[in-house]
């Protein structure tokens, strides 16, 4: 699997922490100290549809190289970038509260393709993370070799904005990037899962309210995340010294830190954008890859070893090793 380009999509509306503490016991230095946000986006009259499709509206404009206005879909019709190359369509998401249809044969029906497979995935913040295994054991079979991987999350749905133990946490945004197949490149996983654990972070459909065992998460991932970076590492056959760059999960600045220190990949490493973003569950790491793209920071040259980790609800958490 070789990532081709990316997208993202941050909602207009942001709501600083000096915002909350006008009605939460909190503070901005309180916040920032604790979990390194700043500010957080919020999507207001918006639906995980339409943000999902405005993240792969942009990775396609980037892929066209042109500004083209949004309002005119003809731009579309370059097919060498888009609609009829595209095989799958994969969305990880959380917040969907709707069985059906996923939010993939909805972006699907929006970019006016068809004979396209669409597979929603629920799996928390580690759903980008399993929806790139599903689409790199697609990719190795001789139907697939092109398709869009999405992560999408209106976190502000399943908040309770009066809880500050959540609330200040969690944002919203969409993140995407075109995979097509390669026989170039390093790739190795190692994702796992933990049900009996579940209960430590759950966000029941029928309630507007996300629950969460702070310190249970914190020990999960102390426990597992680590361990889990290096034994992928090791199957790729690769050092630590290695690594160019770790793109995690944004949950929590402190975690990110504390992960450095287990697995012994110096923290310069670990990319961030949690401070203007918060936690977006499936897709920090899609906005994440966007946002550094856009910098310059990775080139997706095929010349730099990335680390890509996901942890959160399930319990569930993985990491990728790949060459981007």
């Amino acid at each position: 699997m070789r990532i081709v380009k990316t997208g993202s999509y941050l909602p207009d509306t942001i709501v600083t922490n000096d915002d909350l503490a006008e009605y939460l016991d909190t503070s901005d230095e309180w916040i920032q100290k604790r979990t390194g946000i700043k500010k957080r986006h919020v999507a207001k009259g918006e639906s995980i549809e339409s943000m999902a499709y405005k993240a792969v509206e942009d990775l396609f404009l980037n892929s066209i190289g042109t500004v083209v206005d949004r309002n005119d879909n003809s731009y579309l019709t370059d097919k060498a970038n888009c609609g009829e190359t595209i095989d799958f369509i994969i969305v990880a998401t959380m917040s969907h509260k709707s069985s059906s249809p996923g939010i993939a044969n909805l972006i699907q029906a929006r970019l006016g393709i068809t004979q396209v497979f669409c597979l929603d995935i629920s799996a928390a913040c580690n759903g980008f993370i399993a929806a790139l295994s599903v689409a790199n054991g697609l990719l190795k079979t001789p139907t697939y070799r092109r398709g869009l991987v999405i992560g999408v999350e209106k976190m502000s749905d399943i908040l309770d904005w009066t809880d500050r133990s959540t609330a200040c946490l969690f944002g919203d945004g969409a993140g995407c990037v075109l995979v097509e197949a390669s026989d170039a490149l390093v790739y190795a996983e190692s994702i796992s899962s933990d049900g009996a654990h579940g209960e430590d972070l759950k966000a029941p459909l029928e309630q507007a309210k996300l629950e969460m065992n702070g310190r249970g998460i914190f020990n999960f991932v102390s426990r597992e995340v680590p361990k889990n970076i290096l034994s992928t590492i090791s199957k790729a056959g690769q050092s630590i010294k290695a690594i160019d760059y770790v793109l995690a999960h944004q949950a929590n600045k402190r975690l990110l830190g504390m992960i450095s220190k287990k697995t012994g990949i110096t923290e310069d490493k670990f990319l961030s954008n949690i401070d203007d973003v918060a936690n977006t569950s499936a897709a920090s790491i899609p906005l994440l890859l966007d946002k550094v793209v856009k910098d310059g920071i990775i080139t997706l040259e095929g010349m730099q070893l990335v680390v890509f980790v996901g942890f959160g609800g399930g319990l569930n958490w993985g990491s990728i090793v790949t060459l981007v």
